[in-house]
């Protein structure tokens, strides 16, 4: 639905890269009040002042017996998206730049309310929520919790409104159920029409970002095939694998030396000469010389395989049983592979082939083949075996991790009914990070089930969009570090379209006018070149980058060729479909597709949102971000949202001097 337009202006051009985030609020850390110490929410109080949640008062006080205000949520709220910005990306669309205050429109976005200043404190905080909100639910969505041109900030909010805001963190299906979640998982209690209070609010933020944590957000989803499989996170990757006294000994002490080399990025060619001559003489501590010799990073990988297997067997001859070690020593061993595999595809055969001869050393369902065993499955699964993997997976404790690959390696292979049953069989311990983790599967996994029905949904609401005789278009873009705002008129009957509106270069402070026309059926595009006075014509039927092509397809064969996915939620007045495709499947498809770009090396991101009104079941805005990497190394980031209206008396014909090739006089 996008017109070429923009891409044909800023095609070639490097793109700006995407800021790194950054802490947020580290100012506003603060001791915990004097008024919560004896209170039965200090501990949740406490933790949204170490999140950033709450600021201080000048009295020091919290008041967590005081009505929350819907200001003051509100401002909470903005702080809850920050926190959780990557984990909430899938849904919000919306790149650090967003948060770093680099908006993507033109024009400075505005609250919908009179009574809200824009030099109070709340504002800019609750403008941010909004937005968000927008991007989640639709256009004016915090206008659907508080209809009305006041917001009424200082009016205590409801736990039935704060329920409502909350939404996304629950995945609920739609507005009006999320209240049963929120109490049913003992978030909140009472009657949605009750006021909350701030100690209340402190607890249910706690729960949301204990949620969060527990990654029980969208835990199925993997967008770019870099998620799963998923392998423990370890702690502390710098042991010393033994205990030395204060006055060591001097070859204790150049261990102790190189390891603090190795921790603290000073290490050298002298750091590793020491460790080698440590390999080779009497010092026990083996299983930290090979460790730390397999870190040198001017010895091949091969070499640093050899280390990291060195440990492993230096390990199994102490005979003594430490899971966490062998943990981080399988851990090594499983983040060489993972460098290797683009000059060794049979890196990860290999390695498992040597990995699984010390299985027989385990005594299975221990905790210590449950540390050797998440790896090997790991291995199963990059080397095609992912049955074997499955079958390691259910053998194996019930850790996060197991749970976690099972449920996505089935759902993958479509086994919904039998992932559910291996969760129900699972009774985590009640208020468990696990339970937590367990309750987020299972809700991905409702939401899977309505996959054909959320397709024809989406497919229904497009193919009506589309049989509209016009219709008219409003959008902002950014591609490639240039901002695009236009206006397209689309005439359906004769399928032509006008485009007029602006870009700005990012050198540039000043705007550029654009215009173009397109005819469809013939599949050309007029570009005016307003320098030259002149009109360039381009054809429209090939494609520069991926998603044009990706764009091209239906929905049914994104479903059947790309593994789309969808997630269908409802909030107020809109249906938002957000609809994922995982990089890996478009990277398969674009080895077949001639792309002006060039092969296509990575799709991180490929992520459209679509607001469709119920009553009508008419698409009223699309919002898109999509993210391409090329073998040339041109990276590409493509961002935007169209509001659409239809405009049945719509017609464009294309003047004759635009076909010539001239512009005309006025």
């Amino acid at each position: 639905m996008r017109n070429r337009t923009i891409r044909n202006i800023s095609a070639g051009l490097l793109l700006a890269v995407l800021l790194q985030p950054t802490g947020a609020f580290a100012d506003e850390r603060t001791l915990p009040y004097v008024d919560i110490g004896k209170h039965w929410t200090t501990k949740a109080v406490v933790r949204g002042v170490e999140e950033g949640l709450f600021a201080p008062s000048k009295d020091l006080r919290f008041y967590p017996d005081r009505l929350m205000t819907r200001a003051e949520f509100l401002v909470m709220l903005d702080r809850l998206f920050l926190r959780n910005q990557q984990q909430l990306q899938p849904l919000t669309l919306l790149s650090e730049q967003y948060y770093l205050g680099r908006d993507d429109a033109f024009e400075d976005p505005y609250l919908p309310y009179t009574d809200v200043d824009r030099l109070t404190w709340m504002y800019q905080p609750i403008l941010h929520a909004s937005l968000v909100l927008d991007t989640l639910y639709g256009p004016r969505a915090l206008n659907q919790v508080f209809p009305g041109k006041e917001l009424h900030p200082s009016r205590p909010i409801t736990r039935g409104e704060a329920a409502r805001l909350l939404q996304v963190f629950t995945l609920a299906p739609d507005d009006k159920t999320v209240w049963n979640d929120i109490t049913s998982w003992s978030w909140l209690e009472g009657n949605e029409s009750d006021p909350l209070k701030r100690g209340e609010a402190a607890v249910l933020a706690d729960k949301v970002m204990s949620a969060v944590d527990a990654d029980a957000f969208l835990p199925i989803l993997d967008m770019d095939g870099m998620k799963y499989p998923v392998v423990p996170e370890i702690d502390e990757i710098f042991p010393l694998f033994a205990t030395y006294v204060e006055h060591p000994a001097p070859d204790e002490q150049a261990y102790v030396d190189a390891v603090q080399a190795i921790r603290d990025r000073e290490d050298d060619e002298q750091t590793y000469e020491a460790l080698h001559k440590l390999a080779s003489s009497e010092f026990p501590n083996k299983i930290g010389v090979h460790y730390y010799l397999s870190w040198n990073p001017d010895t091949p990988l091969e070499e640093n395989m050899e280390h990291a297997f060195a440990a492993i067997d230096a390990y199994f001859a102490n005979k003594i049983i430490l899971p966490d070690r062998l943990r981080l020593l399988c851990a090594n061993v499983y983040d060489i592979a993972l460098q290797m595999e683009a000059d060794d595809e049979e890196i990860y055969q290999k390695t498992l082939n040597h990995l699984q001869s010390y299985e027989s050393i385990i005594r299975k369902g221990t905790e210590e083949w449950d540390s050797l065993a998440i790896y090997l499955a790991a291995l199963e699964v990059r080397s095609g075996q992912t049955e074997k993997a499955l079958s390691r997976y259910r053998e194996m404790g019930r850790s996060d991790e197991a749970m976690r690959n099972t449920v996505h390696y089935l759902a993958q292979q479509g086994k919904l009914d039998e992932a559910e049953a291996y969760l129900q069989a699972i009774q985590p311990r009640k208020n468990s990070a696990q339970e937590v983790l367990k309750r987020g599967l299972l809700r991905e996994l409702s939401t899977l089930r309505q996959q054909e029905s959320v397709k024809n949904d989406l497919a229904f609401a497009l193919r009506h969009f589309q049989q509209l005789s016009g219709y008219r278009v409003d959008g902002n873009a950014i591609l490639s570090g240039y901002r695009f705002k236009y206006t397209q008129t689309v005439d359906q009957r004769r399928q032509t379209s006008h485009t007029v509106g602006y870009y700005q270069a990012p050198s540039k402070l000043v705007m550029d006018k654009l215009e173009s026309y397109a005819d469809e059926s013939n599949h050309v595009e007029y570009v005016r070149d307003f320098d030259k006075q002149t009109w360039k014509k381009s054809r429209t039927d090939s494609f520069d980058y991926m998603h044009e092509w990706v764009e091209s397809r239906s929905i049914n064969e994104r479903v059947k060729d790309l593994k789309a996915r969808y997630l269908l939620q409802s909030f107020g007045s809109y249906d938002i479909i957000t609809e994922w495709i995982p990089g890996e499947e478009i990277l398969k498809k674009s080895r077949n597709v001639l792309l002006d770009a060039g092969p296509l090396k990575a799709v991180p991101i490929y992520i459209n949102k679509y607001y469709i009104d119920r009553e009508s079941d008419t698409l009223i805005a699309h919002q898109w971000r999509y993210e391409e990497i090329y073998a040339s190394k041109k990276y590409l980031a493509y961002s935007g949202t169209e509001r659409y209206g239809a405009f049945p008396e719509a017609v464009v014909h294309i003047p004759a001097e635009v076909v010539e090739g001239t512009v005309g006089t006025p």
